[in-house]
Order: structure tokens, then C-alpha cells, then sequence
């Protein structure tokens, strides 16, 4: 069962207070176990070719003091969702993952994706400041 604002319950299985996903910033209303405020935002990247690696969206290590939380899937204008981390045939795995060298996400794994206008991957990230 998902806690939200208005429910009462003995069992708090959920710690976002504010459930809202936007592009821009959002504070959860949840903290950190430092006591920070846990922030949140959606980054939608389209057409970009994933292969291990490759940076995929920027992010400067300067905007946040910890990630809490990354999580991201693959659409399609099919209606289709791959989700990340993910394990596929033969072994094949990939993930999204933050890269200080870099400055941003990557892609790792062993799958591969061609960019295409009719795909997109969305990340969402959790942080501290």
C-alpha cells in the first residue's frame, strides 16, 4: 500500500511525501538520513544511440551533494518499456548510472541502441544539495 498525503496508515512503506515528477527540481518533502532534503527530476533524453559508456545526459556534479536514488526505462512509440537495470537474453545486462568523470549518466552494458526520434529514455534522480 503507497502512503501518500492524505492516508493514514501504521506502515510506511513509501518515504516520498510529495509523489510529483517534473523536468524542473522538485523537493519530495522526504529527508535524507543526514537530515537533507531529498530532491527529485525527470530528465527525458531523445534520439541518442546507447552503447557502453556513452554519456547520454549531463548532469554537473556541482548541482547535487548526494545521489539518494537513479532510476530510468527506455519508451517507444510502440507502448513499449524496457527498464533499467535490466538483464536480457544471453546474460546481456545494461544500467544507467552517474559518472563524476563525466558529469553526468551513462549507459552501461552489454545491449545497444541505435538512436531513433521515436525512442526516448527517461531518468529520474533523487539527490541531496
Amino acid at each position: 500500500m503507497l502512503k501518500t498525503k492524505t492516508q493514514s496508515t501504521a506502515y510506511n512503506l513509501v518515504t516520498d511525501k510529495d509523489m510529483t515528477y517534473s523536468y524542473a527540481e522538485t523537493n519530495t518533502g522526504s529527508t535524507w538520513v543526514d537530515g537533507k532534503p531529498i530532491y527529485r527530476r525527470v530528465f527525458k533524453v531523445t534520439n541518442k544511440a546507447l552503447s557502453n559508456g556513452a554519456v547520454v545526459q549531463s548532469f554537473a556534479r556541482s548541482s547535487f551533494s548526494e545521489i539518494t536514488r537513479i532510476y530510468a526505462y527506455l519508451c517507444g512509440s510502440d507502448g513499449g518499456h524496457i527498464p533499467f537495470t535490466r538483464v536480457g537474453s544471453g546474460g546481456k545486462g545494461s544500467s544507467i548510472e552517474y559518472s563524476s568523470a563525466n558529469n553526468g549518466f551513462i549507459f552501461i552494458g552489454s545491449d545497444t541502441w541505435g538512436a531513433q526520434s521515436s525512442r526516448w529514455l527517461m531518468i529520474i534522480a533523487e539527490y541531496t544539495k
